[in-house]
C-alpha cells in the first residue's frame, strides 16, 4: 500500500511539474524548416530606373498610395534642411521636401529609422524626436501634419508599430540577464500607457562564453513587422524567423534548411557574409524576406511567390505589383521599379 501511495504521489508531482513547465514555456514551439535555397532564382524584371535630381540623403523609402516618400535621418545643405521628400509614384516626379530639421517649434531633430508606416492611401505615420508618433497627410499642396502624440517613454534603438494603439519596443535588458526581449506598449482608454514584458531571446548558434555586449547585440532581432494578424521577428545571426500572435505569444519558428543544425564559433560568425538579413517590407497580403543575395516575396506561411536576384542596397518598399529599390550608393540616388507579379 505504501509503495502504491508513493508511486501515485510521484506521478502527481511529475504531472504537476510538467504542467508548470508547459505553462512557463508556453508549450513546445513548432519549428519549420524553410528550403529557400531550392527555389529557382529569377533575374530582376526592372521596369524603370529613375535618377533623382535632388541631392538628398535618404535612409528609408515608403509607398503611400500613388506616392513615394523618402525619409532622411540627416540633412545636407542642398536638401534645404528638410527630412521628408515627396515623389509621384508613376513617374518619380519631385513634389517637394517637408518637415524642417532642428529643435525649434514644429521642427524635428530625429526621425526613427525603423518607424514609418502607411496607414491609408494618403496618410502615414513616423516616429519623431524619439518619443512621438506623428501622422501626416498628403494633399495637392504637399505633406501636411495632422496630429502628434507621445507613444513611449522607452529610449530604445528599435520600436515598431503593431496597430493604432500598440507598439513594440526593444527591451533595454541585457541578454545575459535572461529577461524579456521586448516591451509591449498599449494605449489605454484612460490615456495612460500599459507596459508588458514579452518575448525571449533565441539561443545563439555560437558558444556564449565571455562575449562582449556588442557581440551579444547580434542575437537581437533586426526587424519586426505586423502582417496578416501575426507578428514576425527576424534574427540574422541564427538565422531564424519567429511568428507571434497579436499578443506576442510565440507560435512558430522558421529556420533555413542549410542552418538548421549548424554550430559555429564567434570568429566563424564574424566572418559570415551571407544569411538572413531581414523582413523588409509588406503590403496587404505579401511581405519580403532578403536572404543570401535574393529578395523573396512570400505569403503569411512564408511560402515563396517569387525569388529575385537582387543586391542588398538596404532601402525597399512595395505595393501590390512592384518592389521599389532605393540605391543611395551613387552620387545621385536612384529608384528601381521591379515587378514581382505576373
Amino acid at each position: 500500500m505504501k509503495i502504491l501511495i508513493s508511486v501515485i504521489t510521484k506521478a502527481v508531482l511529475i504531472a504537476s511539474l510538467s504542467i508548470i513547465l508547459s505553462c512557463s514555456n508556453g508549450g513546445m514551439t513548432k519549428r519549420n524548416v524553410l528550403h529557400f535555397e531550392d527555389i529557382p532564382l529569377e533575374k530582376p524584371s526592372i521596369e524603370e530606373s529613375f535618377e533623382l535630381d535632388e541631392l538628398i540623403a535618404p535612409n528609408s523609402i515608403l509607398c503611400v498610395g500613388d506616392y513615394i516618400i523618402l525619409l532622411s535621418g540627416t540633412f545636407n545643405s542642398t536638401s534645404d534642411r528638410k527630412l521628408l521628400h515627396l515623389y509621384r509614384k508613376s513617374d518619380m516626379s519631385f513634389m517637394g521636401s517637408y518637415v524642417h530639421y532642428g529643435r525649434g517649434h514644429d521642427e524635428v531633430y530625429n526621425l526613427h529609422p525603423y518607424y514609418y508606416y502607411c496607414i491609408s492611401d494618403t496618410s502615414f505615420v513616423v516616429c519623431e524626436n524619439l518619443f512621438y508618433e506623428t501622422t501626416y497627410a498628403i494633399h495637392d499642396d504637399g505633406i501636411v501634419k495632422r496630429s502628434s502624440k507621445r507613444m513611449t517613454d522607452e529610449v530604445t534603438s528599435q520600436i515598431y508599430r503593431l496597430g493604432n494603439a500598440r507598439r513594440l519596443a526593444r527591451s533595454m535588458d541585457d541578454y545575459n540577464q535572461g529577461k524579456a526581449e521586448y516591451v509591449l506598449l498599449s494605449d489605454t482608454p484612460e490615456g495612460t500607457l500599459k507596459k508588458k514584458a514579452v518575448g525571449r531571446f533565441p539561443k545563439p548558434p555560437f558558444h556564449r562564453g565571455d562575449l562582449e555586449s556588442y557581440q551579444l547585440s547580434q542575437i537581437y532581432s533586426n526587424k519586426v513587422i505586423a502582417f496578416d494578424n501575426s507578428i514576425y521577428a527576424v534574427y540574422s545571426c541564427v538565422p531564424l524567423i519567429r511568428r507571434y500572435d497579436s499578443e506576442m505569444i510565440l507560435q512558430e519558428e522558421y529556420v533555413m534548411s542549410k542552418y538548421q543544425d549548424y554550430k559555429i564559433t564567434w570568429n566563424d560568425f564574424e566572418n559570415l557574409e551571407t544569411g538572413l538579413l531581414g523582413v523588409l517590407c509588406s503590403t496587404h497580403n505579401k511581405m519580403t524576406v532578403y536572404y543570401e543575395g535574393a529578395m523573396l516575396v512570400v505569403d503569411d506561411k512564408l511560402n515563396v511567390i517569387k525569388k529575385i536576384e537582387l543586391p542588398m542596397y538596404g532601402f525597399y518598399a512595395m505595393d501590390d505589383k512592384f518592389l521599389y529599390v532605393l540605391d543611395a550608393n551613387t552620387e545621385r540616388c536612384q529608384i528601381h521599379r521591379i515587378r514581382y507579379t505576373v
